[in-house]
């Protein structure tokens, strides 16, 4: 079944005296786009969310919201190189019985020098906060899986519909050539009984005339390859995988077949179904450009 690009879906989960709030949208899209916007805490998680939605959502833009309410466990890490430190500390217990220290020099600018301590980003989050992160991103994106499912049972009925029209339209043209042909014969005698009767081509002449006209507006190949893609697209609307741009090169073939035989079309009906079935093509295309 086909699935469709557009979803939403939000989710919010708790620890401690904090709240995560995650919403998710998606959007059509050629290939697949998934864009973060999460709390610095979050960043080391990154990576584990992004496989997270690459397994529900195999195609289109994907915008993902994250907030925090509460108190936050900290983004913030103190080093202390304590080897260093007490090389320092050494040193200005000297440098204090030398009498060396100044107002403009003092133990403190030694022991807090930045190659003692400083702080760093904390490049890990707790077990804890990932899992709760991790289950708030499930959330919204089986609600968005869920809506996604829902509008693409509706995109696969319209196509169902739209396709019956199309191998309708299909089985109007090949009915029509026998008559096509015919209608050319009466034709051409016609005309050339008004032009000079004397001139009239025998039985035989006219036939040859007749099959000539037949083999250059044949749709017989045409014909075969459309009841193909429609049989073709009519299966793959129904596979389990993502299926979009198999359907669109479809489309394409059948827009191609299409255009061969309104180009081969000698009379005003074959034209006007061919006019309709092109029609129908663009409004399938539409959708299915929203379909994964």
């Amino acid at each position: 079944m086909a699935v469709s690009m557009t979803g939403f879906g939000t989710s919010t989960v708790s620890i401690g005296d904090a709240t995560i709030h995650i919403e998710m949208k998606t959007v059509n899209h050629r290939y697949s786009d998934v864009m973060l916007r999460m709390p610095g805490v979050f960043h080391s998680a990154e990576h584990t969310v992004r496989k997270h939605i690459a397994a529900g959502i195999s195609r289109g833009k994907v915008d993902v919201f994250m907030t925090i309410e509460g108190i936050l466990p900290s983004a913030k890490k103190v080093f202390v190189d304590w080897e260093l430190l007490a090389d320092y500390l050494g040193v200005a217990e000297k440098m204090d019985r030398m009498e060396m220290f100044t107002p403009a020099l003092s133990a403190e600018s030694f022991i807090l020098h930045s190659d003692v301590v400083h702080v760093t980003e904390n490049p890990q989050l707790g077990e804890a906060w990932q899992k709760a992160l991790l289950s708030g991103v499930q959330q919204a994106l089986d609600a968005v899986v869920r809506m996604r499912t829902h509008e693409g049972l509706a995109l696969t009925q319209d196509l169902q519909d739209r396709l019956y029209l199309l191998e309708d339209y299909t089985k109007q043209l090949e009915q029509r050539v026998p008559s096509v042909v015919e209608g050319y014969r009466s034709r051409l005698e016609q005309r050339l009984k008004e032009v000079d009767t004397s001139r009239l081509p025998n039985e035989d002449q006219l036939y040859r005339e007749v099959i000539l006209f037949a083999e250059k507006i044949s749709i017989a190949e045409e014909i075969t390859r459309l009841y193909a893609h429609i049989k073709q697209f009519a299966y793959i609307l129904n596979e389990q995988t993502a299926v979009g741009r198999k359907l669109d090169f479809l489309l394409q073939e059948m827009n191609r077949e299409m255009n061969t035989i309104g180009s081969k079309a000698s009379d005003a009906a074959s034209s006007h179904i061919v006019v309709d079935m092109k029609s129908e093509l663009e409004k399938m295309r539409e959708q299915v450009q929203n379909i994964e």
